[in-house]
């Protein structure tokens, strides 16, 4: 078993079924700056990750966006 998102970008995986939404709980990919490293690159890292290309990149790879920044799988 893997993600659907894993699956669409190998030709060596074959998608044969899908667990239903409601069987599990929903995959999420949260985003955060800690205390500790909150400087300007890491700012920039996640402004560019929350950001209209990143957003493409997620979306072109399957992902959905819950909200700024947010992609499940």
């Amino acid at each position: 078993m893997v993600y659907r998102t894993d699956a669409l970008v190998s030709d060596k995986v074959k998608i044969a079924g899908e667990f239903p939404e409601d069987s599990h709980p929903p995959i999420v990919y949260p985003i955060a700056i800690v205390a500790e490293h909150n400087d300007d690159a890491a700012k920039a890292f996640y402004s560019y990750l929350t950001g209209d290309e990143a957003r493409a990149v997620f979306e072109k790879y399957g992902f959905s966006i819950l909200g700024p920044g947010a992609a499940t799988n």
